[in-house]
């Protein structure tokens, strides 16, 4: 099964979960690689990709020509919609309960 995962994927998502690591910092290109154990070439893609799809966005180092890539308000945004349906469905589930058993969980 693992010869059939797209490799162009799979990077694309690593380098996505390494800057969940530190998504309002962010990491630069050179620290990237290690974290992702990728090829310059292929993290710069992954990070290229991710960019236009609205997932991360690049921002300038102060003092120097380099940038650093970080998770974009469209990740952040996600996972505050996730929490809030996930918050909603205990508060249903807890409503439930009470109404069928008279008590509180």
């Amino acid at each position: 099964m693992t010869d059939s995962i797209n490799t162009s994927t799979l990077s694309i998502l690593k380098t996505f979960d390494v800057l969940l690591e530190e998504p309002l910092e962010g990491y630069s290109l050179i620290e990237l690689i290690p974290r992702t154990s990728g090829s310059k070439t292929g993290v710069n893609r992954a990070l290229y990709t991710l960019e236009a799809a609205g997932w991360v966005e690049s921002y300038k180092i102060k003092g120097t020509k380099a940038q650093k890539w970080k998770v974009a308000a469209k990740f952040l945004k996600s996972a505050h919609d996730y929490r809030t349906a996930v918050l909603e469905h205990i508060e249903a589930t807890k409503t439930a309960y009470q109404s069928i058993t008279g008590k509180e969980l």
